[in-house]
This record gives C-alpha cells, sequence and structure tokens, in this order.
C-alpha cells in the first residue's frame, strides 16, 4: 500500500462559516458541480454525515460511478471526509479553516490516497 498525500492552500473573500456549510452542503455537489448527479444521504445529524454520491467519470462521462462519503466535524474549524471512490481507492481529505481577517479564510486541504 502507498500513500499519496496532496495538500492545498487557498484564501478566499468568505467568513469560515460559509466555507464549512458550503462543504457541509451535500446537496449542492449535483447542483454546481457538473460532473456530480446525485447525493443521497444515508444518515446525518450535527457531526456526521454519510451519504452515497453519484458522478460521471472522467474522460467517459457518459459512464457513471458511486462512492461512499463519511463526513465528520472533527472540531469547530475541520472537516474529515473519508471516501472509497473511482476505481475502489480509498482516501480521506481534511479541511481545515482558519479566519485571516474578517470574512476572509484561508482553506487547508489535505488529500491522501491509499493506492496498492
Amino acid at each position: 500500500m502507498k500513500i499519496i498525500e496532496k495538500e492545498i492552500t487557498r484564501e478566499i473573500a468568505a467568513s469560515p462559516s460559509v466555507v464549512l456549510w458550503n462543504y457541509w452542503d451535500h446537496e449542492h455537489l449535483y447542483v454546481i458541480h457538473k460532473n456530480y448527479t446525485a447525493a443521497q444521504i444515508i444518515y446525518e445529524d450535527d457531526r456526521t454525515a454519510i451519504y452515497l454520491l453519484t458522478y460521471k467519470l472522467p474522460v467517459f462521462t457518459f459512464l457513471t460511478s458511486r462512492s461512499l462519503n463519511i463526513m465528520v466535524q472533527k472540531d469547530e474549524n475541520t472537516i474529515k471526509v473519508y471516501n472509497v471512490g473511482i476505481f475502489g481507492v480509498p482516501s480521506s481529505t481534511t479541511i481545515h479553516v482558519d479566519e485571516i481577517r474578517k470574512d476572509y479564510t484561508k482553506i487547508t486541504m489535505t488529500y491522501k490516497f491509499m493506492l496498492t
């Protein structure tokens, strides 16, 4: 097993609460992001969401696949997402937000893919 890790940092003009709400809004995926076609919520409470995501495959967009996503609010500034996605590759994503100044947020996304 090999773990590939990639970190991306962005700064945007939005408050941390808006950024976190956007990540938690599973239903927006298939409305805003054209490669997703459905997000079926299996379970959700104030700290956890489990949902089945349907999406078009890259390049072969006439084909769709599904992934099981588990999203956990780790603390007030951090969300963890666990996913078994395309080609059965397990991954985890950590999304951490920091307010830089009023209504301006630094987002750090750390992706880990577990490859065989």
